[in-house]
């Protein structure tokens, strides 16, 4: 019997890694300019790769390596075969879909189903001025759903929950990591605060709904509840989540935090959680315990490593978080510096 994806011992988690690294890295290199170019230049064929240690021979890049390699945007990540790639290098679950395209439709069934796996439909703005495109195909907006439901999962939060998100609406990965955990988890949910609103455009929310999980910006949590506190309209009382979009707080924070929501009426037993990925990732970690365990990665949908960021070799512990996105066709993303410092990686079962 497989473990659940966070239940998974580290030996499980490094198979299923494999499983999906194996035949996504060999298309993601023949399919993108730039990381065929820089395969080409380092006399490494893509078919040859298709291992966790045939990823480490291609060097870490930062976001000016992208971006020097192919402009703003930096569209020389995207996954764009030929269908002569497609047949060459896709890995065998994408050429089944195809075929059974084919089978049902012909041709145009063919060209639906490439569409399908590999056309952006769908981007959001990472890097440091928002330079980075990530995008996304139809295939991917399913991963990115099914991830919303395991980070809904791992928060505590259900179809049974109310939830409302002050996470100003744009082109981010916040933003739409929050829309797709309500979206995989069935829970009703308001997103009223649009690209530039203050916080107080959520206040009308928490009188449409029985309000139980809210999702706020880490550096606003405390402004919130201030702005609930003052608005003698609003109630939070049943509000037993509040999940904090970004970084974990350290524990002087959490407890600012979770005092300010007190004080606005949130009940004793309120959760205070992280939700926080790279903007560069395609989808957010949830901490299922506040600050004891972390945050839940996903060994089936990336690879991470620590790096030492001055010379990007290996580290041990503390260091840059680099992000391969396996298994995911829009933009390609290898063993991508984030910038982000972290303490390190664990790999144990939750």
């Amino acid at each position: 019997m497989t473990a659940p994806w966070d239940r998974r011992r580290p030996a499980e988690q490094a198979r299923v890694e494999e499983l999906v690294l194996g035949p996504w890295l060999p298309a993601a290199v023949a399919f993108s300019s730039t990381w065929s170019r820089r395969a080409g230049e380092l006399g490494v064929a893509a078919a040859s790769l298709g291992s966790r240690q045939d990823l480490m021979t291609l060097p870490p890049s930062r976001e000016i390596d992208l971006l020097r390699d192919s402009g703003v945007g930096a569209p020389g990540l995207l996954m764009r075969p030929t269908e002569d790639q497609v047949k060459a290098h896709a890995s065998r679950s994408t050429l089944l879909d195809i075929a059974r395209s084919i089978r049902r439709e012909g041709r145009s069934g063919e060209r639906r189903a490439i569409l399908t796996e590999y056309k952006p439909i769908h981007v959001h703005r990472g890097g440091a001025d928002a330079d980075l495109a990530v995008a996304y195909s139809r295939r991917d907006l399913d991963r990115l759903h099914r991830a919303g439901a395991r980070a809904a999962s791992v928060l505590g939060l259900n179809d049974t929950d109310y939830l409302v998100s002050a996470v100003p609406a744009g082109p981010t990965l916040d933003w739409w990591a929050v829309y797709h955990l309500a979206l995989g988890s069935s829970m009703l949910a308001l997103h009223p605060r649009g690209a530039g609103d203050d916080l107080s455009r959520s206040l009308a929310s928490f009188a449409l709904l029985p309000v139980t999980a809210v999702a706020v910006p880490v550096g606003e949590a405390v402004e919130l509840a201030a702005v609930i506190t003052e608005s003698a309209d609003v109630s939070c009382d049943r509000v037993d989540t509040v999940i904090v979009v970004g970084p974990p707080p350290d524990e002087e924070t959490r407890a600012s935090i979770r005092d300010a929501w007190h004080a606005a009426g949130a009940g004793q037993d309120l959760r205070v959680r992280a939700l926080w990925a790279p903007a560069e990732a395609r989808a957010m970690w949830a901490e299922c315990a506040e600050g004891v365990t972390g945050l839940h990665t996903y060994p089936d949908m990336e690879l991470l490593e620590v790096v030492d960021p001055q010379t990007g070799d290996g580290s041990p512990s503390d260091g840059d978080l680099t992000y391969t996105s396996a298994g995911w066709h829009g933009s390609a993303f290898l063993r991508y510096q984030t910038g982000a410092y972290v303490e390190g990686l664990s790999t144990d079962a939750c």
